[in-house]
Formats: structure tokens, sequence, C-alpha cells
């Protein structure tokens, strides 16, 4: 359940801790957001540094988010440059928070690779669990909230509740 790249949880792992956590909080609402986080122009940052450049943004990706979040919280690789993050014990405007520290972190983070520097940005899109939310519902909200973060300009961060 650990991804061999960026050594964060993998999505198998995501499956196995959010339906978990479900199971439990199926007949109440929990204190739990989750977050989508998509590199933003991923494709052109590989096309122009390279895969091995583009391998070393989703480790420093991964780690950002890590040193960022609380040790109770949990960071996954979803899939590509998208990384996923269980906020356990969360309200909305914490969770802006330390999504919108997660953005600013990478924003500001200047990467050198063979003598180039890198920027990356992100968008993160986040939902809170609503009482009766399956892994499809949360998910789904989190991905809706992502696209909408790129489509209104990337490098931003949208909640839906």
């Amino acid at each position: 359940t650990t991804d061999p790249l960026t050594k964060v949880s993998n999505r198998k792992g995501l499956v196995d801790d959010l339906n978990s956590a479900i199971e439990a909080g199926q007949k109440k609402t929990l204190p739990m957001v989750i977050m989508m986080i998509d590199a933003d122009n991923f494709k052109s940052l590989n096309d122009v540094h390279g895969h091995l450049a583009g391998d070393k943004v989703l480790y420093f990706l991964a780690q950002s988010i890590k040193s960022v979040i609380r040790s109770g919280d949990k960071v996954y690789r979803y899939g590509g440059e998208e990384f996923t993050v269980v906020l356990n014990r969360c309200e909305k405007d914490q969770a802006f928070a330390v999504a919108d520290k997660i953005r600013s972190k990478i924003e500001s983070s200047h990467l050198i690779y063979s003598g180039k520097t890198i920027n990356v940005t992100g968008s993160i899109g986040a939902t809170l669990h609503r009482k009766g939310d399956n892994y499809d519902d949360l998910m789904g909200r989190a991905d809706e909230a992502m696209y909408s973060a790129k489509s209104k300009g990337k490098n931003r961060t949208i909640i839906f509740d």
C-alpha cells in the first residue's frame, strides 16, 4: 500500500482507509475532509524537463504535502500527478487553511533539476464528509472541486461542502 516513487500510501491504501472510516460514519456526519491535489501543467513539465525531473517533482509534492498535514492525517498518491489527502477531525475553515498552505508551499518552491529551475503549482479541490456518503460520493465531489479549481485558472483551492 506504499507508492514506491513518492513513499506515501497508494490508491489501494486510500480505498481501504476511506471505506473503513465511511463505514463507521454511515449514520452520522464525520469531521473528515477529502482533498484532491493535482500538479498543474504536469505533462508540459515532463515534455520540457524529462520524466526523471517529473519523478523528482512527484516525490517533492508528496513530501511537501506530508510536511504540512498533521500526524493523524494521511496523503496518498491517487495516480499520475494526483494526490489525495484525508484530514480527520477537521472542519471547513481548517481544511481551507491547510489546503491553501499546501498550495502556497508548492507554488513558492523553486526546484532545481539539471541546473534548471522548475516552478510547480497545484490545484486543490476538497469536500467535507456528509452523512450517508460512500467512497464514490466523497471522491467524486473532491474531484469535481479540483477540476473547478483548474477551470478557474489553476493554482487555487476550492472546497465543496
